[in-house]
């Protein structure tokens, strides 16, 4: 299993997928999982665009086949990890996509690295600031929610099990096997490892490096159709410049990867192509 070291030692795993004879010359893309998650979520992306350019999918720490630790399982240090791993690769500027909480993380990396680190930003449903704003604003957490999940879902590695097994279920009614994929992947991160990360990420605040990236960068966030009649507006009026595509639920890459594979080649064949026009236009 590929691995690294962070900055303070801690053992980080990634899955990666790449082209034979290496690829276009595309920049790599880094994928983030949602919380609890492990890379293992990205299995359709890295079999699709693994075949045309670097694919890397990371389990952050205390997730996946990383190292279970006690320090650091907060987004910020995250951030840091990706800037470790991309050093460690070599991978130069990379397209960052990141799920649900992991976006969280992609935001800490724009406001730790800057926009010139990045060739693009795509975030998979998550709003700047889940838990903030007001009644016009799209927040993905209601306040009166979070009690009860973290006292009935986080308790222990069981209580955790349960509720990602009742997710898997929704998603994969007819489908025992898939259901069984999709809790699985949370299996890799222990519940008091969930809760710190679910603490974090509900009290985010990444709005001033979203707008910083929506100002430099292409960007393309994916909406889940649930939370499409108020994400739409918030993009319209706080972040015009990023693109936006609607899809079923909040997992779509995993739920509906023909149609988010689709959506993401098209925006990421349009950003390079761009950004060789403006190279062209400058030597």
């Amino acid at each position: 299993m590929p691995r690294f070291s962070a900055a303070d030692g801690i053992e980080l795993h990634y899955l990666e997928e790449s082209p034979a004879g290496g690829g276009t010359g595309a920049p790599p893309l880094v994928m983030l999982p949602g919380w609890s998650m492990s890379a293992g979520a990205f299995r359709a992306q890295l079999g699709h665009f693994g075949q045309s350019r670097r694919c890397i999918a990371l389990d952050p720490r205390s997730h996946g086949a990383s190292t279970d630790t006690t320090s650091g399982n907060d987004y910020a240090t995250l951030a840091g990890d990706v800037a470790a791993l991309v050093a460690h690769l070599g991978l130069g500027r990379i397209a960052l996509m990141a799920w649900s909480f992991g976006s969280v993380a992609a935001w800490e990396f724009v406001a730790r690295q800057g926009t010139e680190a990045l060739s693009s930003l795509i975030i998979i449903d998550e709003p700047p600031a889940p838990m903030l704003g007001g009644p016009e604003d799209w927040t993905s957490i209601k306040p009166a929610d979070v009690a009860a999940f973290q006292r009935d879902g986080l308790v222990s590695d069981a209580a955790k099990r349960a509720l990602f097994e009742g997710i898997a279920r929704h998603y994969y009614p007819d489908d025992p096997a898939e259901a069984e994929w999709f809790a699985s992947l949370a299996d890799g991160c222990p519940h008091w490892a969930a809760l710190l990360y679910n603490a974090d990420g509900m009290f985010a605040d990444c709005r001033a490096a979203a707008r910083a990236a929506d100002a430099a960068l292409p960007t393309l966030t994916f909406i889940g159709d649930y939370a499409a009649e108020r994400a739409l507006p918030y993009m319209a009026r706080e972040l015009p410049g990023t693109q936006t595509a609607v899809l079923p639920g909040h997992s779509m890459h995993i739920t509906h990867p023909g149609a988010f594979n689709a959506r993401l080649e098209s925006f990421l064949a349009d950003a390079e192509e761009r950004a060789g026009q403006a190279a062209s236009s400058q030597a």
